[in-house]
């Protein structure tokens, strides 16, 4: 199934569903090729579907003494993470991605701003005086001691 060119004469896809499609092309059969065809179509719709998919994945903040979980956040990277944890007042965050036993240090702090950010959402403003800083505290490492996973902690803690 071929799609319609438009008039300034280039496909309707994208420049990455066209190198996959590229990639499909070159099999020896028509039968593989129509499954694969099938298969990148249905990738395709996947990607390009009005269904949003997020790859948020949950982090659990432990306290750096005890190991203990303290709170989880939900974000898509592990610094995002520790920004949020930092904007809460954590200074050593030690995050582990939930199902794993990886993890993240991070040493986070709230710095005060010289002039205050003023922004206007729907009418309100709202004025920023503090922003979260994080860096990296070493590389991740695996977590070697006992996890509990079904521990109810609270979601976004404040210290």
């Amino acid at each position: 199934m071929r799609q319609k060119k438009h008039k300034a004469g280039r496909d309707r896809r994208t420049t990455t569903q066209l190198i996959v499609i590229k990639r499909y092309v070159h099999t020896t059969t028509r039968a593989s090729r129509v499954s694969l065809t099938r298969i990148m179509y249905v990738q395709m719709s996947q990607a390009t579907g009005s269904k949003k998919t997020s790859s948020k994945r949950n982090y659990m903040l432990h306290d750096a003494t005890t190991m203990k979980p303290v709170g989880r956040f939900a974000s898509t990277t592990s610094r995002g993470a520790a920004m949020k944890a930092a904007s809460r007042g954590y200074t050593t965050i030690l995050l582990r991605e939930t199902g794993t036993k990886k993890i993240h240090k991070y040493a986070g702090e709230k710095v005060e701003l010289e002039k205050p950010r003023e922004v206007n959402r729907d009418g309100k403003i709202i004025t920023y005086k503090y922003a979260s800083v994080v860096k990296a505290d070493g590389k991740p490492y695996i977590y070697e001691g006992h996890v509990d996973e079904t521990t109810d902690v609270p979601e976004n803690p404040k210290a």
